[in-house]
């Protein structure tokens, strides 16, 4: 039986962020806080990829999480009544604290494993063709744009045929005015879970040039581009949006 470690104190997100945004312990210790404030639809989005997962997932498997940050994700596949304790989990996160803070949450879980890994610079450790699900949370796009062909090739390669691609991202839209039109709701939406003028504009400037969004066709483009056969919209919110993607060969 795997009992995982209740989630860090939920503290209240407060933080200003430096010049360039940073995965550092500031952000780790408020990252629950942060993603339930910042993110619209965000348990929605949680809940749905949950349910596409056990969909996908029989008695037995391998859930490969890419920038699995303190295990939010893991932890909510396991505590589903739907997905069978014979499940194992392969958390990758390059950021340290929140390394750490994964680890101590899932440290008697035997069917669950964090590695810091970079999914640009470093081998993935698990084996090629081995993973049932891969799921990438609003992690693609925190990586550069020239190597995101590169990891979502590694994706389509580490995943068994009849395996499932499940990613959600921040995205622009196909027009100035509507991106403006979304942006002008998101910071709405952000007010109004409490952060201030200072926090807002702090977090985006910090963010530029480090979270990069494409348009959703854009994200379509490169999923069919790494060889995946069938790619889905499941999830749409504001400026927000979540695929599945299939590997049938």
């Amino acid at each position: 039986t795997c009992e995982t470690a209740e989630s860090m104190t939920a503290m209240r997100d407060e933080t200003m962020p430096g010049e360039k945004w940073e995965f550092d312990q500031a952000v780790a210790e408020v990252f629950d806080d942060m993603l339930e404030r910042s993110i619209p639809g965000f348990a929605q989005m949680r809940s749905l990829c949950n349910d596409y997962a056990a969909y996908h997932l029989g008695d037995y498997g391998l859930v490969v999480d890419l920038g699995c940050s303190k295990g939010g994700a893991i932890a909510g596949l396991l505590d589903d009544p739907d997905i069978g304790w014979q499940i194992g989990y392969v958390g990758l996160e390059c950021s340290e604290p929140m390394v750490e803070q994964a680890v101590q949450r899932f440290a008697h879980c035997s069917n669950v494993t964090i590695a810091q890994c970079d999914l640009i610079d470093d081998v993935w450790p698990i084996a090629q063709e081995a993973a049932d699900v891969v799921l990438s949370v609003l992690t693609l796009q925190f990586v550069a744009l020239e190597y995101r062909p590169e990891v979502l090739d590694n994706v389509y390669k580490s995943l068994r045929p009849g395996g499932t691609f499940l990613l959600t991202e921040k995205v622009m839209s196909s027009s100035i005015n509507l991106d403006d039109m979304h942006r002008d709701i998101y910071y709405d939406h952000k007010r109004a879970q409490g952060y201030t003028e200072d926090q807002i504009s702090a977090k985006r400037r910090s963010l530029r040039g480090v979270l990069v969004p494409l348009t959703v066709q854009g994200n379509e483009e490169l999923l069919c581009g790494a060889g995946f056969d069938e790619v889905e919209c499941f999830w749409r919110h504001g400026n927000f949006a979540g695929w599945v993607a299939k590997k049938n060969g």
